[in-house]
């Protein structure tokens, strides 16, 4: 079991117990990370486990900037404890930061930001963490961005110990962006344009990773797809045509879908509920929805069709009626509605109520 408070780690278990003074903060954690890779059963006071554990807090603090750390073993045999006293000394400064965009992403904002917030500055206290998590986010935000032919022409971490100096040098080649090609889409089947009436971007447009997850949300929110697979061709990727063509796979959702549920309340007793849902009737995506609540005091029909239009998310037709009998004690009530709605970004509603009390 480990504990950590007012600077002190403590490791304890059955065979012995570890105490680590003199840390604190992010590089007190890392330190407890690297010792927690040490098996239970391992511990004691011997010299054997004293190595280790010296091993596991030097490697620790070393990632962390401290290249010479002094530790103080003390061994209270009685106890079972051993006691770990850390003097840190001098961290290790980054003396040159040097790091080098090429390519089109030189100009790219994002990167600029990217290298902007970065902690790694001349002056700061070295952090191999850091470092690591910088040459990963270059790679990754490439990626995202299109520069799919990007790579290091150097990636070098020097550090100098005696001099408590290191050097950061980092040299990205991003290459060309690459763009959105011609989609091209299988397996659907809603007529073509309304499946592209949801694509977020123009072909031309600069790829960007966030649109391609755009556009499978949109697919998968029209609900006429049980799975919905996009990427990027990147077949031709170093053949000079930058534009990628995307494909877009599909697989037809469910043409019924039925939910039941049964329940008891207070005051009307058992209830039951059915729904049965068409998401799509036919090539152009209308769908139809309807709701049954049944119990011995009220029935309730919900029925609906929706009729997208040329936005086929945000602009579309909702034609609904709704019906519900009420036999509560000696009153006899009937509802019904009509409605038909607009929807653009905002809604436009029209009903025609009736009711009938007996």
């Amino acid at each position: 079991m480990a504990l950590a408070c007012l600077g002190v780690s403590q490791w304890s278990f059955a065979e012995a117990t570890l105490n680590v003074e003199g840390l604190s903060g992010e590089i007190q954690d890392n330190v407890d990370v690297y010792l927690s890779a040490i098996p239970e059963e391992d511990y004691s006071t011997s010299l054997r486990f004293q190595s280790r554990v010296e091993e596991s807090i030097t490697q620790a603090l070393r990632a962390m900037g401290y290249y010479y750390p002094t530790l103080t073993f003390i061994v209270n045999e009685e106890e079972e404890e051993l006691n770990v006293t850390v003097e840190l000394g001098q961290p290790v400064l980054i003396e040159e930061l040097d790091i080098k965009l090429s390519g089109e992403a030189k100009d790219d904002p994002a990167f600029q930001r990217l290298l902007k917030n970065t902690p790694l500055k001349v002056g700061a206290r070295l952090n191999h963490g850091q470092y690591d998590a910088l040459k990963s986010e270059l790679r990754n935000l490439a990626l995202k961005r299109g520069y799919f032919e990007g790579d290091f022409s150097l990636a070098r971490l020097e550090v100098a110990p005696e001099l408590n100096q290191a050097f950061v040098r980092l040299h990205y080649e991003s290459g060309l962006r690459y763009r959105f090609g011609p989609v091209r889409i299988s397996g659907s089947q809603i007529e073509e344009d309304r499946v592209r009436s949801v694509v977020p971007f123009e072909q031309g447009d600069p790829y960007l990773a966030s649109d391609v997850g755009q556009l499978n949300q949109n697919l998968s929110s029209t609900d006429w797809f049980s799975s919905v697979y996009v990427e990027p061709n990147l077949e031709g990727v170093g053949s000079g045509n930058r534009e990628l063509p995307m494909t877009i796979q599909l697989a037809p959702q469910s043409r019924h879908q039925v939910e039941t549920g049964l329940g008891v309340s207070t005051d009307v007793g058992v209830r039951g509920k059915l729904s049965w849902k068409r998401p799509w009737l036919n090539e152009q995506g209308h769908s139809f929805d309807s709701s049954f609540e049944l119990s011995v005091p009220e029935q309730q029909v919900v029925v609906g069709y929706k009729i997208p239009l040329e936005d086929v998310l945000k602009e579309y037709y909702r034609i609904q009626y709704g019906m519900k009998y009420l036999d509560n004690n000696d009153t006899i009530s009937f509802e019904s509605s009509l409605g038909l709605e607009r929807h653009w970004n905002w809604i436009a509603v029209g009903t025609a109520p009736y009711l009938s009390v007996y």
